[in-house]
């Protein structure tokens, strides 16, 4: 009677919201210097709090296909190309602000999602599953 047991599908996130959640209200009474130590890095910080939202975006949209090595390989390709274009757009016009990141990440996903699809199936020697709509 081995029996196994399927848990939850979102299990595993709820758990790492909880732990961060819990993270965030340890840490912070802890060392309240540290906030006012990024205060003139506060838009470099939020370019990589948004960068890493768009990448588990990106991921998680497309995680049926992780298998496939073509995946990987696009997703990080999408990836280094936002992070050049943050980068560039910030030092050469003016930093990102907040408003500008839902106009950008809005864009970018569909553009993203459009690229990670077709070079995926392109590169690929198996084909992805399709995605159930």
């Amino acid at each position: 009677m081995n029996k196994k047991r399927k848990s939850h599908p979102l299990f595993l996130w709820g758990l790492i919201g909880v732990l961060s959640a819990v993270g965030i209200f340890v840490v912070t009474p802890l060392i309240p210097w540290r906030v006012g130590d990024l205060e003139p890095h506060k838009r470099l910080v939020q370019a990589v709090f948004f960068t890493v939202c768009a990448f588990v975006v990106w991921v998680s949209f497309f995680w049926r296909w992780r298998r496939l090595g073509a995946f990987w390989v696009s997703v990080c390709m999408i990836l280094l190309l936002h992070v050049l274009c943050v980068i560039l757009y910030s030092t050469f016009v003016q930093p990102i602000l907040v408003w500008q990141w839902s106009f950008i990440l809005f864009v970018e996903f569909y553009a993203a999602s459009f690229f990670i699809e077709w070079f995926t199936r392109r590169l690929s020697r198996s084909k992805p599953a399709e995605r159930d709509y």
